[in-house]
């Protein structure tokens, strides 16, 4: 039959012979979850008989209070005093009350951990700390090793982290979970440094196992930390092991994820190399982190797949009035778009009548989709807009359109371009004669600047406009800005939190 009342053990809490007491707190500790609303009101006798020195049962009394403060909705309080009740308070319990006062616990530690990484002066409870560690181990002993990671990785214990994967014999497992903590600190991680630290852990670990080396994974972390030395190393390392196709196919990857900065570091720091022993690999290596090779054939893949449905265009432009500047821009912007990369600009030389009647910034908007139809096309980028470029008998507008183009022609891959638009910039704030008629085309080069230096962090784009006309020319100064912006998108300060 259930008991129906605590009273008779709630009596003998008052008695004075401890081993009754003992006896009335481990019956209430088996009814608490069902009596909780009457033992509340001894909550007062419970916290006498924990705070006596001299009881033995001292921490099953703690006990019954926190699971009291839970069914109160005192997580705090159960929290608390579930830390008081040692090794009562036993982890491995399948109760709701122990997942969700481990959980509070895990989620304290995990809080005051991330404090204690950044300020030495965080101290820790000792019995928290425990019950941390009981459940991580609790974790690896049942084979949930990735939320036992997961659990290291929110506390910032990149020991554990390590100690857990150092202790996987299979490599397959190792790398699959070494992914994961990558993963996770690209997601979970807020603290750039603690992140930075993970990654150069997990790099290492990459490149210590025997089998199953990803060479994928390990140039993803190198992009995440943009760590130029440790991408040359395994460059040189790959060629004198005659391993050349990865190290192509390393390359191909760089181009495709790491920074303008980072690509340019590295080949910088491959010049220096000596190249005696490998000079065929090294020049093919060097022109492939270029980005040369992967835009030729993005554009040739896009090329051979252009799908796009002319008549679209060709019904839009004539339901609408080519002498209206919106009108007219809508359509260039368009067919951009539809055509971005495939370097198929056939519809502009199919309508240079229509293309005849743009004005002013439909002009500079027009010739600026040719940077966007031509994207990637490196080769022959220059050559294609040297009808409109500086130097011929264009309008400013549509000058100015043109660098705006050989900026996106150049995107994200502008060693080739922006010394170009650089001098045009420096000469244009020399020559202060031109200053009234250049200034649609200081506009376009600001921009070029910016989308062709995107991620290079290049702080001499900046430096070159600071005092010089595009920062006294009203709303060019935005555009200046803006190219400031493009060449550090994506890059972080070492100072920065996220």
């Amino acid at each position: 039959m259930a008991l129906v009342s605590a009273a008779p053990y709630l009596a003998l809490l008052g008695d004075s012979d401890p081993s009754l007491k003992a006896y009335a707190l481990s019956s209430l500790n088996d009814v608490v979850d069902e009596l909780w609303a009457e033992i509340a009101n001894s909550i007062t006798e419970l916290e006498e008989l924990y705070e006596d020195p001299n009881f033995e049962k001292r921490s099953l009394a703690a006990l019954i209070m926190s699971k009291v403060y839970y069914n109160l909705g005192d997580f705090e309080a159960s929290v608390r005093y579930s830390l008081c009740a040692g090794d009562e308070f036993d982890v491995e319990e399948q109760s709701q009350y122990i997942e969700t006062i481990v959980s509070q616990c895990i989620s304290l530690y995990n809080t005051l951990s991330q404090q204690a990484y950044n300020d030495k002066s965080v101290k820790i409870d000792p019995r928290l700390t425990t019950i941390f560690e009981k459940m991580l181990d609790r974790c690896v002993s049942n084979g949930d090793l990735k939320l036992a990671l997961g659990v290291s990785l929110e506390s910032y214990h990149l020991d554990n982290v390590e100690r857990i994967l150092k202790q996987v014999k299979n490599d397959e497992t190792a790398l699959s979970l070494i992914n994961y903590v990558v993963m996770c600190s690209n997601t979970v991680l807020e603290d750039s440094s603690f992140r930075t630290d993970v990654l150069k852990s997990m790099i290492q670990l990459l490149l210590g196992l025997k089998t199953h080396r990803d060479f994928f994974s390990i140039f993803k972390v190198i992009v995440q930390l943009g760590d130029t030395s440790l991408a040359v190393h395994l460059f040189e390392q790959l060629l004198d092991s005659d391993d050349a196709l990865t190290a192509y196919q390393g390359a191909f990857d760089l181009v495709g994820t790491a920074s303008q900065e980072l690509l340019d570091n590295i080949l910088e720091s491959l010049e220096k190399l000596d190249k005696s022993n490998h000079p065929a690999q090294f020049a093919r290596l060097t022109h492939i982190l270029t980005g040369v090779p992967s835009c030729d054939l993005e554009i040739t893949f896009l090329y051979k797949n252009n799908n796009t449905d002319i008549s679209i265009l060709n019904k839009t432009k004539n339901s609408l009035e080519g002498r209206s500047s919106i009108f007219h821009s809508a359509v260039t912007f368009a067919n951009a778009f539809m055509h971005c990369g495939t370097t198929d600009d056939s519809f502009f030389r199919k309508n240079l009548e229509w293309l005849g009647k743009a004005t002013n910034w439909s002009k500079f908007s027009a010739t600026a989709a040719l940077g966007v139809i031509h994207k990637g096309n490196l080769s022959q980028g220059r050559n294609i807009l040297k009808p409109y470029l500086p130097g011929s008998s264009g309008s400013p507008h549509t000058k100015g359109g043109s660098l705006f183009a050989l900026g996106l022609i150049f995107a994200g891959q502008g060693r080739d371009a922006i010394d170009y638009l650089k001098s045009f910039l420096d000469e244009a704030m020399v020559v202060s004669s031109v200053i009234m008629t250049t200034d649609v085309m200081l506009h376009g080069a600001c921009l070029g600047c910016g989308v062709a230096g995107m991620g290079c962090r290049n702080e001499n784009l900046l430096e070159g406009f600071e005092g010089g006309i595009v920062f006294r020319l009203g709303y060019f100064r935005t555009s200046g800005w803006v190219s400031h912006g493009f060449s550090h998108v994506g890059l972080r300060r070492p100072n920065d939190r996220s």
